[in-house]
This record gives structure tokens, C-alpha cells and sequence, in this order.
């Protein structure tokens, strides 16, 4: 290293000048060659390196043309140590600033493209012509109806309050039970019975898609239920019973 230390500081004399690579950027003033052996030379090179916290360097203050012509003293040269810690300190806080923002920007984005994933696939599922239903995989609510569409509703007569009270297995015919366990896993497909309100079976077509979280894994189940039977609703009269379950509906 052909710079002298100086404290926190590099000095480069202009008799060494000839060690700076071409490629490197600096200024050299128009002052008056040095007399005495204090005296400033234009080509001198006095650098102050500027750090991070971790000891990354920042970026590095040059002195090209001190006012008074002269070398700087020790007073000079603490007092260039110390602006060189602040500008530090700054330029640190200046880039933390600009990582945060980048970090919540980015945040941002994946938020919204989160909400909009979330509201594309609710109004899929809402809207979906075939019946869906959301059912629990784990604890204590395990089997358990957790979220039906309108179609799943209208396929089973049933409103979507009621069907959340019970297991996806509860409204299966007793002699499709064994199918349905055998068909409750990702891809599984069944074709079995499923319970009306008003007594009646409907035959339908089961197909299964484990909904996964990201850090939990497999958390719920998703069934699409198509109607496969031509079902005809059996007349029944209409008393006050039925009418508050169809209000209710």
C-alpha cells in the first residue's frame, strides 16, 4: 500500500500519483506547485473511506483543494474523520430507508396479487355452475363442511347454514360410505349418492383437490359435485314447515 495512514484517512503524496490507475476518477486542481513543506500539491490525494455498521465500504471522500493551501493539520484531519463517520451514518440510513421501501413495496404488490388471487378464486367458487364445498382435513373439525356454493345448495335442497353444521359424509348413502373414503385424497373421483332434504338421493360425480398452505401443507379438501341423474323432485304440500325452510333458503 503506498498511501500513508492518517488516522481513519488515506494520504497519497503527488510523487506517488504514478500508483493510481488510469481508470480511476480524480480532480486535480490548479494551485500553485508547493513551497513549503506544508503547502498543498495540486496532484496530492487525501481520502476519507466511508463505512457501514457491518464494515462495508460506502464510498470514499476525496480532499482536492484545501482553502487555506496547506496540508491539513490534526485538528483538520479529526474534524474530516468525523464528517466522514456522519456522511457514513447517513448514506447507511439512506440505503436502509431505500431497502425498506423496496421491501414494502414489494409486500404491497404480492398483497394485492394476493387479495385479487383470493377474490378470482371466491368468484369462481361462488359462481361455479357445479356444486362445491370446502371440507377440513385436520383437528378436531376434521370432515367437517367449512365453506358450499349456491349450486352445491340447490343440488341437496339444503340452505348453507344447515350444511355447515355437519360432515361432507353425513348427506353420503350408507352404501356409498366405503367409496367415499376410498376417494377423499387429491385427484380421488366417485360417483355415489348424496341425500336430499326432501328424503330422495341424488346420484352425482365426486371430484377431489387438496386446497395446500404454503407453510401447513394440506389443509382442507375441495369437491366439485356434478349432477349426474335426471332427479325428479317428488310433490309434497307445501305446509308452514317447508315454507320457513325455503324463506330460510
Amino acid at each position: 500500500m503506498l498511501s500513508d495512514y492518517w488516522g481513519a484517512l488515506r494520504f497519497l503524496p503527488y510523487d506517488r500519483g504514478w500508483a493510481v490507475a488510469s481508470d480511476i476518477p480524480r480532480w486535480i486542481g490548479d494551485r500553485p506547485l508547493p513551497v513549503q513543506a506544508d503547502d498543498w500539491h495540486p496532484a496530492d490525494w487525501l481520502l476519507a473511506p466511508m463505512y457501514s455498521a457491518g464494515g462495508d465500504l460506502l464510498g470514499v471522500l476525496s480532499v482536492d483543494r484545501p482553502h487555506n493551501g496547506k496540508r491539513p493539520d490534526t485538528s483538520s484531519l479529526q474534524a474530516l474523520e468525523r464528517f466522514a463517520a456522519q456522511a457514513s451514518i447517513a448514506i447507511g440510513n439512506a440505503r436502509l430507508r431505500a431497502e425498506q421501501q423496496r421491501v414494502l413495496a414489494r409486500l404491497e404488490k404480492e398483497q394485492q396479487e394476493l387479495r385479487a388471487s383470493e377474490e378470482g378464486f371466491r368468484q369462481a367458487f361462488e359462481y361455479a355452475p357445479s356444486g362445491m364445498a370446502i371440507t377440513e382435513l385436520h383437528g378436531t373439525e376434521r370432515g367437517q363442511l367449512i365453506r358450499v356454493n349456491d349450486a352445491f345448495c340447490r343440488l341437496l335442497g339444503r340452505p348453507r347454514a344447515m350444511l355447515r353444521q355437519h360432515s361432507f359424509a353425513e348427506f353420503v348413502h350408507p352404501d356409498d360410505q366405503a367409496l367415499l373414503e376410498r376417494t377423499s385424497f387429491e385427484g380421488g373421483r366417485a360417483e355415489l349418492r348424496l341425500s336430499r332434504r326432501d328424503g330422495g338421493y341424488q346420484r352425482v360425480r365426486l371430484r377431489n383437490s387438496v386446497v395446500a398452505d404454503a407453510a401447513e401443507g394440506p389443509s382442507f379438501l375441495l369437491t366439485i359435485v356434478d349432477d349426474i341423474s335426471d332427479y325428479t323432485h317428488p310433490a309434497q304440500p307445501l305446509g308452514r314447515q317447508n315454507l320457513e325452510e325455503l324463506l330460510e333458503y
